[in-house]
């Protein structure tokens, strides 16, 4: 048993790097899949993260914002859209909602996400706000800072 906890430690060990820009790096052996996750940016009411995922060929690298929204209300937010300061409009999918309510009131949570081509990521290398509405009428505005996109492009492509 031993010996199989110390070769348990030693792939998960192996397997994930952490680079100095504060990018995990994981390998999935069975998926063939290598994703490439930022530390979390905090946000007015959460924190963002930028991932990347590869299979063989990290030409065609898929890359990914998530938001996750923590705030205090009496109802759900509903982010639906979001749009870059360019005005193009960004595709929203909406990945997990919870709520935990005690006799302070709501906590509520959304996980949003949104999925760029190398292409449309390598443009945001400038940096770029994004503005997410939701429809209740709260929005988040986020500044992604040019370097974090460029500190996960060069990750993928060590």
């Amino acid at each position: 048993m031993k010996r199989f906890l110390v070769a348990l430690i030693t792939l998960v060990f192996i397997s994930t790097n952490l680079y100095s820009a504060g990018i995990i790096k994981k390998y999935d052996s069975f998926k063939k899949i290598t994703t490439y996750q930022s530390e979390a940016f905090d946000i007015e009411d959460g924190s963002y993260y930028l991932i990347a995922a590869t299979g063989l060929n990290i030409d065609n690298a898929v890359y990914s914002l998530s938001v996750i929204t923590v705030y205090y209300a009496d109802s759900w937010r509903f982010y639906n859209s979001a749009y870059d300061s360019k005005g193009n409009k960004l595709k929203l999918i909406e990945t997990g909602r919870d709520v935990d309510c005690s006799l302070n009131g709501c906590q509520y949570s959304e996980v949003l996400c949104f999925i760029f081509t190398k292409r449309e990521f390598k443009a945001m290398k400038n940096g770029v706000t994004i503005k997410i509405y939701g429809r209740a009428g709260n929005n988040i505005i986020i500044n992604i800072p040019g370097n974090d996109v460029k500190e996960l492009i060069a990750a993928v492509n060590k």
